[in-house]
Order: C-alpha cells, then structure tokens, then sequence
C-alpha cells in the first residue's frame, strides 16, 4: 500500500514537471543570432547609448557564440556586452523574462536603455541570484536587444538561467511554474521535520540519527525557499537569499551523511566520519574565505560539485555493500542517497555547468527519496517501540501476579505477613493524609494448639480455613485480613475508631462462638484492639499495642475482646 502511495505521488510530481514545460513550449524564446562585445571598461550611463551607437556601427567588434552558453572571454573579463534581434510574435503586453546569477546590467532596445540591475560596479557581496520582467513595447519585432553586463565572477558573466518572450499575463503565470517543484517539496519537507520532532520529544530513541535528518530537512526547506523565484514578491533581498541558498548547500552534505553515519555498521563509521570531516572542512573555507573577501562560497562551487559526486558515489558504495550484508536500513537510505544527488546532479548540469542547453528543477523531488528512507526508519522504530512497550506490559502484569501470589496465604487466601508492613505503611500515610482514624485488630484462635495435638494439622487447617471464610461477611472494602502467622490474624480498619473497631471485634468474637467450625467442639477466639496515633511513634508501637490487648484477653480467661485503654 505505502509503495502504491509513493508512485501515485511520484506520477503527480511527473505530471506537474510536464505541464510546466509544456506551458514554457507556448512562450518564444530567443534562439537567434547572439553576439558578444568584450569591453575591459565599463561605459557611463550617459555615454552608453552613444558608445552602444558607435559599437553597433562597427559590426566586426561582435562575435557571435552559441546563446544561452556562456560567451568565450577573456581571462578575468568582469564586462562584456550582448546583442541579438527579438524574433516575431503576437503579444498583446510582451514581456522579456529572464534570470541572473550574480551580475549587473541594463538593457537597451535599439540603443534606448530600457531596464536596470544593479550598479555596474564592484559591490563586496555582489548582486545575488534575481529573476527579471522586462516591459517591451509593442513594436519591438526586429528591433535590437542589447545587453551591458558586469560581474565579480568571470564565471558568471554573460549567462542567463533562462529566457522567455511572451505576453505579461503568461510570463506572470510561468514565474509560478517554474516554482511548481518546490512548491510541491516544501509542505513534504516541513511534515517531515514536525514528524521527527514528535517522534523524538515522545520516543527519545535513536535521538542523534533523528536530529540530523531534522537538521538536513530544515536547510533543504532553506533551500527550497531560496532557490524559489516567488520568494522575491515577498522579501526582495536577493543577496541575501543568494547566500542562504549558498550556506544550505554547503551544509546539506554533512548532515545527510551524519545520517549515513548512524545507519551503518560500526566498521564503516570511520570511513564515513572521514566523508564528514571533508565537507566540515570544505564549508568552512568556502564561509571563512568569504567573510575575509576572497568571495570562496562562489568559486568553490564547482569543486565542491565534482569532489560531491565522487565522494557520494563512495558512500553510496559503502551502502551498497553494508545493504548486501543485511542492513535494511541501509538498503532504504541508498534510495534516498541516491536519488537526491542524482537530480542535483541532474539540474547542476544545465544551471552551474552548462553542459546541457537547458534548465530543470528536479532536485526538490530528490526529497521524496529520502523522505522514504526517514519514513521506513520511523515506522521501523515505532514497531519496535511498541514490541517494547507491549513487552514491559507483560512483565509488569507477570511481576503483578507473582507479588501477588507472593503476599497471599495459600492456605486461607489471606494478605499473608509479607504484604502485612506494605498495607500497615500505606493505611498509616492515608490515615495522616485524611487526619481520619485506623484501627487494629488483632486476632488468636483459642486453644489452637490442643486442636493440631488432637486432631491433627490436616484438621487444624480445616478449621483455619473456616474460620477465615466466617470472619470475611464481616468485613467490606475498608478492612486488609492479614493471617500475621499460625493462627494469628490482624484486620486493619480504615476510618474507623477504636469504638468503632470494638464493635467489630465484638460482632467477629460472636459470629465465631455461634459458628460450627469443628464437630463436638467449640471454636472461640480472642481479640486485640488498638488505634494509631499520629504523634510520630513508629508503626511497631501501633503493632505492640494491639499485641498487648490481645494478651490482656487471653489472660482474662480468652473469648473476649479487649481494647487497649482497658490493660
């Protein structure tokens, strides 16, 4: 069933990638001629369109270059200037829809500036990641669109993410498409970093294995924020969105391992913990050379990419063989280990690389993998929990039995001497709790000895038996029958007073006389009656107290009951 569930998710995902690049098949895109003019200077914005006049005139300074991959420059050019012709079409409000990675620029249809990004100079943290809609007019065909750029990353210079002409209405509708991804990944992200929360705030297993998968999830959501398009109608600050979308892909790695790391055995944690240490190390030259100017988050990116795809391919390695010896853990994660690097690589090839012509946004849909790695660790981990659980519930009611039977008497099913201080230290708290009275009444058969000598044991417990069964139509829920010992017994009496505990005593010596507990012979027996006192004396006081009346009444002739004031 879960299995049926992912791939209905997987054929939706598939769906909305497909109609999204559907709805970008309708739009023109500018596939003309493109040429390019190096310039080593940048020109003033009051001198620009005179210069861009003078350039133009003199076609052999441009060079043409296969649009949309990276004009070939010159080292370390930080200027260069493109052209091309804006193709045919019917647009009622064209629109000229584009993306920019870390560069500056105006635009110029037919030698007029028409737009504006950024300074065209050096700026300390550069000029981010922005996307751009450029209001064209409605005779734009044929006509010259120009471009003057600048970048602090050679690198970068001279690229578009992607390039649309299409009617406003539709170019505002694409600007969502192409977020359709990580719309579709960011509600699954933050489920699963709630999941992990509650499972971790209830179970407080397997803690650290959670807490990275936690912390891997939120710089993915960080990430998936940042690399949207729609974020900039919200919070302009491309920037900082730049940097943010630089610093979770710094750290993504290392979590995702730590994770790795907690999933395989013990004799390939090393290997991993070194895997680890690599990125550790990687970050934080790309952060420290950064904040010192050496703009290291940028040009680190491509070795990172590449020193990424061989160092995850030997982690997934180590699965694949961890995975083959066993370890289902580790069989599910290489899904999700694989999966997500793999269309990564997938959209680095067209955005960072450009080795492809085209840009995708597949990477959000890594997560799904991964995600049902995390899914098949916490259900796993659940069963497990309640296997526990349901374990210790055994136990608990086996012990319960067995400390049960263990303070019952198995002759007359009496609490027997060894529940006899557990109930006497209860009842004494309860009574001092309440401030409500507890009495104690201590009872011995008559003559019990002579009845053993007489007619021996197996009768002498036939009689224990019966008597034991007369005295409980006495007693209700407020009384513990205790056989202390032989034919000793003690009845502790909760909210009752030493009067109300006499009367008891009296009704319990009565119904025993009257009672028929041996053929030919009369049964009595003697009765011992005291109350605690709550004046911090120990509990054996309240014991010896009854102990004493019980041995006042016997030494007045027996079959009485005496209460402790009448010693």
């Amino acid at each position: 069933m879960r299995g049926k569930k992912f791939f209905l998710i997987a054929k939706i995902m598939l769906l909305v990638f497909l109609l999204s690049d559907y709805s970008v098949a309708l739009c023109s895109e500018l596939n003309g001629e493109w040429k390019y003019h190096e310039g080593d200077l940048l020109v003033a914005e009051d001198k620009a369109e005179l210069w861009l006049q003078s350039a133009i005139a003199n076609d052999q300074e441009w060079k043409s270059f296969d649009f949309p991959h990276q004009p070939p420059l010159s080292v370390n050019t930080n200027v260069v200037w493109l052209t091309t012709t804006l193709p045919k079409g019917q647009y009622i409000s064209p629109l000229l829809f584009f993306t920019t990675t870390e560069q500056s620029f105006r635009v110029y249809l037919d030698k007029k500036m028409i737009y504006q990004y950024g300074d065209l100079q050096y700026k300390r943290f550069s000029y981010g990641m922005s996307w751009h809609m450029v209001a064209l007019p409605e005779e734009y065909e044929g006509k010259n669109l120009t471009f003057q750029m600048y970048s602090n990353y050679p690198d970068r210079l001279g690229i578009f993410d992607r390039m649309m002409l299409d009617d406003s209405v539709r170019q505002t509708i694409r600007l969502f498409q192409y977020d359709a991804m990580y719309v579709v990944a960011f509600p699954v992200t933050i489920f699963m970093i709630l999941i992990m929360i509650c499972y971790y705030l209830s179970m407080h297993k397997h803690y650290k294995l959670h807490v990275y998968a936690m912390i891997f999830f939120s710089f993915f959501a960080l990430w998936l924020v940042a690399a949207s398009n729609t974020k900039l109608l919200f919070l302009n600050f491309p920037v900082i969105w730049w940097y943010l979308l630089l610093l979770s892909v710094y750290s993504m790695p290392i979590f995702l391992n730590l994770t790795v790391y907690e999933v395989i055995e013990d004799n390939k944690k090393k290997k991993i913990k070194l895997v680890v240490a690599y990125y550790i190390v990687l970050a934080l030259i790309a952060i420290i050379g950064e904040c010192i100017g050496l703009s290291t988050m940028n040009y680190l990116l491509s070795p990172f990419y590449i020193s990424g795809g061989i160092v995850q391919s030997y982690v997934a390695y180590q699965l694949a063989v961890s995975a083959y010896r066993g370890n289902e853990d580790s069989k599910v994660l290489l899904i999700g280990l694989m999966g997500l690097p793999l269309a990564a690589l997938y959209d680095g090839l067209g955005a960072h690389f450009r080795i492809v012509p085209w840009v995708t946004h597949v990477t959000p849909l890594g997560i799904f993998a991964f995600a049902f790695f995390i899914l098949r660790i916490l259900s796993y981990n659940v069963r497990k929990e309640q296997e526990l659980t349901d374990l210790a519930l055994n136990l608990q009611d086996e012990i319960a039995v067995v400390t049960q039977k263990s303070q019952i008497d198995a002759l007359t099913k009496c609490y027997n001497r060894n529940k006899f201080n557990e109930a006497l230290e209860k009842e004494v708290a309860l009574s001092s709790h309440n401030a409500s009275p507890l009495s104690m009444l201590m009872i011995d058969i008559d003559f019990f000895k002579r009845i053993n000598d007489t007619y021996g044991h197996d009768i002498g417990d036939e009689v224990l038996i019966r008597f034991t069964e007369v005295i409980r139509t006495k007693l209700d829920k407020r009384h513990i029958f205790i056989r202390y010992g032989g034919e000793e017994f003690i009845i502790l009496c909760r909210d009752s007073d030493k009067e109300e505990a006499s009367q008891l005593a009296e009704l319990i010596r009565r119904t025993v006389e009257d009672s028929i507990l041996l053929e030919d012979e009369k049964i009595t027996c003697s009765i011992g009656v005291s109350q605690w006192r709550n004046t911090g004396t120990n509990n054996g006081n309240f014991l010896k107290r009854s102990d004493l009346a019980l041995y006042a009444a016997k030494n007045r002739g027996r079959n009485k009951v005496i209460v402790e004031d009448e010693i």
